[in-house]
């Protein structure tokens, strides 16, 4: 009976995905339309001789004469196990592409020839993700089919469409394509968005199905899903390593749709996120450490993986920023990428740039760009700096995280990252990548899953029970993979927190940024946890930047400030100093509340990942070296909890450009009724607290019911900075004055 059950489930699935009707079709009997059409090929073919083509041109000759003419296929090389070469496949795509271009068969012959010597030689055993090179395999069969298609027999035809459906067959998302997860995993990479559509379009006068197959589930759950994260101008929530790298695939599907003469799947939606990765750089061209990242060994952004997904991008949405990005990172077009190891899929091959790039389109630098980013809902995403680069430079990144994805993402609702000449408040743990369990850190290895990915390796708030045991221990509430698109919004686990406010005016290095909100369902032993975070930028390059978190959290639970630091921080009374070393930059942490705070150190050799008494190493040497931003490790900031009632955790820190820094400004606290407010001779920052209701949860959102505020004129004097942040909207009067108050910021700044 199961045998039986099992495969009707399928067919029953497979019927009702494949028999939707679709929002457009590959135009019949014309070809090229593979990523170009004859009128684009005569665009292409006019400008292969233009300054920006000429070097991808020269290599696409260059690969073409080392192999054309030989009996090729793949050999085995000494010190690999598999037999692949990713530069004879870009060999036989100069060959397809060469004949579209002449119409002198012998580049269709040696194409077609190399190909299927190809198919019978490859073996990829030793190559982990090995879908990946037979992705690859199916674009090229669709190139070849397409591009020579008036000088193959329709015998040849079906033996390129054999093959690949034999390659279909060994993907991941199965033949049908109807496995794996449509926005997370390897899924969502190439294997549809990719390969299964450029055989769909490429074969679809004789092989109807693989549109019907492919493009069903494409516009059915690939599409949806896109629509609405891109409404955050982020593609996707995994990271500086997996984010730029899975939209790759998203932009392949859309350029290959509108090549053929349809309509944007995305209806333009990503051009929202086209400066998205620009603004992942730090300073010193290194990136923000989110999600799953090789770059915390120190690799610069400048690495092929965002330069191939700015290609793609201002190819789409013509934005000459990413253009300007992209010529940069390639050494002005002249750096290309065959995946020769058979792991990576993220080709720039030199015929590929030539029918991507737009020789019209003037590129400009990035750097012209405002100085600072707003990703907003679903996603809740802040990246500031007091400018682009150069000595003294100041940037945060700050995240509230509305929804989640799970995999490469990680538990960091409510997290920050402070850099000055240096990560100065960081994240901890690295990453290696590969599926097993792998002593040095690959993805599913313990310091992964249980640190790496943790909250306790963020800056945020821990809401703990015990600190002795892991479960205990207060973290945020890991996540699986969500089956797809509508268990992320069906599914409350998922939308893990709520912006409730956010604000800038940041020009020139001065100004503020401000980001608040409600991230309680990231926890599983909360009732109300509220974070806000306020940054002030001086335009002052010795002392650039001042920054204050005030979380409020209601819960059973001890809720607990982390500061993750890259080294050993100095304890002092309630002042904590981190500095950036060698680099010259440094932070001071004043704790304001709670008053009488508990202040405990955490890291060193052998403690640097730890959680519950058990350091989550890894063992690796590889990835923890001298240059690593791997983490020292942490401070843990907390009162002795409240059984009942509300606690308040209150940091205001400095910023200096030099180790040593300048005297530290003297920051106090200054509590009326319904203020908790940061003190200096040059501000009064203050925070509401709102009232309690019955069931614990904060009223700080909707009307007051005394608008009028009274402080102390004694202590918040006429000629400081005030700003109140978390005020419900509408109008406050403050000694006097009426200030008007909107939804979206909920801060008063008075003149």
């Amino acid at each position: 009976m199961k045998a039986i059950f099992i495969p009707f489930i399928f067919c029953f699935f497979s019927v009702r995905l494949f028999c939707q009707t679709l929002p457009v079709n590959p135009p019949e009997k014309i070809h090229p339309r593979l990523l170009f059409t004859e009128e684009k090929l005569s665009q292409i073919k006019e400008n292969l001789h233009h300054p920006e083509n000429l070097p991808a041109f020269t290599e696409s000759e260059k690969i073409l004469a080392e192999y054309f003419g030989k009996e090729s296929g793949f050999t085995s090389v000494k010190k690999r196990s598999f037999r692949w070469s990713g530069k004879l496949v870009a060999a036989i795509e100069a060959a397809a592409f060469k004949y579209a271009l002449t119409r002198e068969k012998k580049y269709c012959d040696w194409a077609y020839k190399t190909f299927l010597n190809c198919c019978s030689s490859i073996d990829l055993i030793g190559i982990y993700d090995d879908y990946r090179p037979y992705g690859q395999m199916i674009l090229t069969a669709a190139e070849i089919y397409d591009w020579a298609y008036s000088a193959l027999s329709e015998k040849e035809k079906a033996e390129l469409y054999k093959q690949t459906v034999s390659f279909m067959k060994k993907l991941q998302i199965g033949y049908p394509p109807l496995k794996g997860k449509s926005v997370t995993g390897h899924s969502a990479e190439g294997q549809l968005l990719r390969a299964y559509l450029a055989a769909a379009i490429s074969m679809y006068d004789e092989h109807k199905d693989l549109w019907e197959m492919s493009a069903s589930r494409f516009y059915s759950e690939f599409v949806p899903a896109r629509l609405f994260f891109y409404e955050s101008h982020a593609p996707n929530f995994q990271g500086t390593g997996y984010g730029p790298y899975r939209s790759i695939f998203d932009l392949w599907a859309c350029l290959m749709i509108k090549a053929m003469g349809a309509e944007d799947p995305y209806q333009g939606k990503a051009a929202l996120w086209s400066h998205y990765f620009l603004y992942n750089i730090r300073p010193d061209k290194m990136t923000w450490h989110i999600g799953d990242d090789h770059s915390i060994e120190k690799m610069t952004y400048n690495s092929f993986r965002y330069t191939a997904n700015a290609i793609l991008h201002y190819s789409l949405s013509k934005d000459p920023y990413a253009k300007f990005f992209a010529r940069e990172g390639l050494d002005n077009f002249t750096k290309f990428k065959y995946n020769e190891n058979g792991e990576n899929d993220e080709l720039l091959t030199p015929v590929q740039f030539l029918i991507f790039n737009d020789v019209a389109l003037l590129p400009l630098d990035y750097k012209n760009l405002p100085s600072l980013y707003y990703a907003p809902s679903p996603l809740g995403e802040y990246f500031a700096f007091s400018a682009w680069d150069g000595k003294n430079v100041a940037a945060l990144h700050l995240k509230i995280g509305e929804y989640a994805q799970a995999n490469h993402e990680h538990q960091d609702a409510g997290s920050f990252e402070i850099f000055c000449n240096g990560l100065l408040a960081s994240t901890a743990g690295f990453y290696v990548s590969g599926g097993g369990k792998d002593k040095n850190g690959g993805y599913r290895a313990e310091h992964t899953q249980n640190f790496y990915h943790s909250s306790v390796s963020k800056n945020t708030i821990l809401l703990q029970l015990t600190p002795d045991t892991y479960e205990g221990y207060g973290l945020q509430r890991p996540l699986p993979e969500a089956k797809n698109f509508e268990q992320i919004l069906s599914d409350r686990k998922y939308k893990r927190a709520t912006i409730t406010a956010r604000y800038d005016n940041l020009k020139d290095g001065k100004g503020l940024v401000f980001l608040a909100g409600d991230i309680s369902n990231a926890y599983d032993e909360s009732s109300f946890v509220h974070r806000s975070m306020l940054a002030l930028f001086t335009g002052d390059e010795k002392k650039p930047l001042y920054f204050f978190v005030y979380d409020q959290v209601d819960s059973l639970a001890k809720g607990i400030f982390l500061l993750n630091t890259l080294s050993e921080p100095i304890i002092q009374k309630n002042t904590i100093t981190v500095s950036s070393g060698e680099e010259r930059g440094s932070l001071k942490n004043i704790v304001l509340l709670p008053q009488s705070p508990q202040i405990k150190k955490i890291g060193g050799k052998g403690h640097q990942w730890e959680i519950a008494g058990k350091n989550y190493s890894g063992g690796s040497e590889k990835a923890v070296n001298e240059k690593s931003e791997s983490g020292w490790g942490r401070v843990e900031i907390s009162s002795s909890g409240a059984k009942n009632g509300r606690q308040t955790l209150f940091n205001a820190m400095e910023v200096f450009s030099g180790e040593k820094g300048l005297p530290a400004e003297e920051i106090r606290l200054l509590q009326t009724e319904d203020f908790d407010i940061a003190l200096s001779e040059e501000f009064a920052l203050g925070f509401y607290k709102g009232k309690k209701k019955n069931d614990g949860k904060s009223e700080n959102y909707g009307k007051s019911e005394n608008p009028a505020i009274s402080l102390p004129e004694k202590e918040v004097k006429k000629n400081m900075r005030l700003v109140l942040c978390n005020l419900p909207d509408g109008k406050w009067t403050v000694n006097g004055k009426t200030y008007e108050v909107s939804h979206e910021s909920k801060i008063l700044i008075a003149d």
